[in-house]
């Protein structure tokens, strides 16, 4: 039985002695603080007349079938050697497999510790910053548990004298106990003012953080602006070549990066208008003179075309028609030169003075080379620029045909290329210097001229491309080119067979006609 009453003592941390009594006293007792210490049993002397009584009431309950088979004290409330610790009895009717309630003749008393029951449960106790109380009572109002043990036995009426604390309290049905919380109102009261002081300051110091935050975020935010402000007031007095120093990546900074980009393009636009107006007053100059030398010679032009038609027919008289043809060129050549007014005119017209142009020259070199003139006859009507496509050729037979004396080609051609019309200007001649070819792609990339001017040449590619960007504004193109071209077998003056350059000028813009494009009839 001993070990039985250990292993039912030790099941649960909460109990601290296991009894057993009946009608003759008590049998047996183990206590799981006391047994085998050197201390004494708890039930001993007048502590035994407490465990009749419980015996006593467990059977009457029993008798009379009342609901409820068991009893509680809470006395004893401590051990002699254990002052420590609070103790509350129960005592349930003993019985076995085989035995009914009506029947039973011994009672098991467990002794629990109350403080761990009440701690455990949180009913009662006392709270971390002294707010509050807790404590039972039985149904007496006698104080059986409490924090501090010397309020333990005492009544509560007694306990309460004196207190100004709020008392709450709930009934434990079961036990017939009650448990009791008081509240020290005047603490909490102390302790949330403390609190109220203390956030008011840590408010009113992070108040003081986030404006400081908030400036120098602002300050951050803001400083593009005003970097782009500075940056507008210099060029407001003239100054494009202010740049913003970019410092971040957020939105303003890119606006500030924009903004760069914004006056590179300025810059870029104000040269061009530069270079617009510079090459505008070079061809009002140009346009000057050239008026100037026409009235001037005008007289001696009128002369030279009506002898020239004079000599014409007294060679065809003669019967001699190619001098004839060659004296009909060249009175044509010179008409159509000087006596025109305008300097715009068809394309056909144009290009049936470059046919006769290469008519002469042709003779004048002893048919150093052919020339082949296609274009849609469709297009002819459309306007251009007069005397724009004889100075390629000339470059062509001055510079390509340099070493050749038979075998040289001049193929000009005209094509419709997306919205465009596309004249190509192209021969199979040995090439030309490479400071020369360097001279004439600066006059048509960049327009600089001085230095070919002052050498003799390049003038008239120049006073071309001029006219034609003045005719056609932005939608002219030009494009020159040295490439590698076809294999040329020539009979003398050149190597039978080996690789030529070719020279391309591309001229696009000429469907444009009144600042619109021409749709194709």
């Amino acid at each position: 039985m001993t070990s039985e009453l250990t292993s039912i003592c030790h099941y649960a941390g909460d109990i601290a002695a296991v009894a057993i009594v009946s009608e003759d006293g008590l049998l047996r007792e183990y206590g799981r603080y006391w047994t085998g210490s050197g201390n004494t049993n708890l039930w001993i002397d007048e502590n035994l007349l407490v465990l009749e009584e419980l015996y006593s009431d467990v059977m009457e309950r029993l008798q009379y079938d009342m609901i409820g088979r068991y009893c509680i004290s809470t006395k004893p409330a401590f051990h002699t050697g254990l002052p420590d610790m609070t103790l509350i009895h129960v005592a349930l009717p003993l019985i076995g497999s085989n035995t009914r309630f009506d029947n039973v003749s011994q009672v098991i008393v467990f002794s629990f510790r109350l403080d761990s029951i009440a701690e455990s449960s949180g009913l009662v106790g006392k709270s971390s910053q002294d707010h509050t109380y807790g404590y039972l009572t039985d149904q007496d109002d006698i104080i059986i548990y409490h924090a501090d043990r010397q309020y333990i036995g005492m009544p509560e009426e007694e306990y309460l004298q004196g207190t100004s604390d709020m008392e709450l309290h709930r009934s434990l049905d079961y036990f017939g106990w009650k448990a009791h919380i008081l509240i020290d109102v005047d603490n909490i009261r102390e302790d949330v003012n403390v609190m109220y002081r203390e956030g008011l300051i840590f408010y009113v110091i992070l108040l003081m953080l986030c404006a400081l935050i908030w400036q120098l975020l602002m300050r951050g935010i803001l400083a593009p602006i005003a970097s782009i402000r500075n940056a507008m007031d210099k060029i407001r007095a003239g100054n494009l070549n202010e740049k913003i120093e970019i410092k971040g990546s957020h939105e303003l900074w890119q606006l500030a990066a924009e903004y760069n980009d914004m006056v590179d393009n300025l810059c870029r636009q104000k040269q061009e208008t530069q270079r617009f107006f510079l090459e505008k007053m070079q061809s009002i100059e140009q346009r000057n003179q050239a008026e100037r030398e026409a009235l001037e010679s005008q007289i001696n032009a009128h002369f030279i075309c009506n002898t020239l038609n004079a000599i014409n027919y007294n060679v065809m008289e003669a019967g001699n028609d190619e001098v004839s043809s060659l004296l009909k060129s060249l009175s044509n050549i010179l008409h159509y030169t000087f006596s025109r007014k305008t300097e715009y005119v068809t394309l056909e017209q144009e290009l049936e003075w470059v046919k006769q142009y290469l008519h002469l020259q042709k003779y004048r070199l002893m048919d150093q080379f052919e020339y082949e003139i296609n274009y849609p006859k469709e297009y002819g009507e459309w306007p251009c620029c007069k005397l724009f496509l004889q100075p390629f050729v000339e470059n062509s037979i001055l510079h390509g045909f340099e070493n050749i004396e038979r075998g040289g080609l001049i193929q000009i051609s005209g094509h419709v290329e997306q919205d465009r019309f596309v004249i190509r200007v192209s021969d199979n001649g040995c090439g030309i210097r490479p400071e020369v070819g360097q001279a004439l792609q600066s006059i048509l990339e960049e327009g600089k001229s001085l230095k070919l001017a002052e050498a003799g040449s390049g003038i008239g590619i120049q006073n071309v491309v001029t006219r034609m960007r003045m005719y056609f504004g932005e939608r002219f193109e030009h494009e020159w080119k040295l490439l590698r071209g076809k294999e040329l077998v020539s009979p003398s003056g050149c190597p039978s067979r080996r690789r030529i350059e070719k020279r391309k000028f591309l001229i696009r813009g000429l469907c444009l006609y009144g600042g619109h494009k021409l749709q194709h009839a």
